[in-house]
């Protein structure tokens, strides 16, 4: 069966939050490989649609998150 982000709970959740407060709800999953699979959908959602990337990408970069997490979530962070 394949993969459906509506049926998905956390991505309900996280989708509608603020950048800073996604980011704090990213570093509060303790399963890194859940963590990088959010941050990849994350980034395919925020990409070309946000509107301070200076401020996202601040946020993200200071954020406790791991390095590979901070780099695909910067993916998203384009115009």
């Amino acid at each position: 069966m394949p993969y459906n982000p509506h049926d998905d709970s956390q991505l309900q959740k996280i989708a509608i939050l603020p950048i800073p407060e996604a980011v704090k709800m990213l570093e509060e999953i303790p399963s890194e490989a859940e963590r990088h699979r959010l941050a990849a959908w994350l980034a395919g959602f925020w990409r070309g649609g946000v509107m301070d990337l200076q401020g996202a990408r601040k946020c993200v970069a200071g954020s406790a998150l791991d390095d590979q997490c901070k780099k695909v979530l910067a993916q998203g962070l384009v115009d």
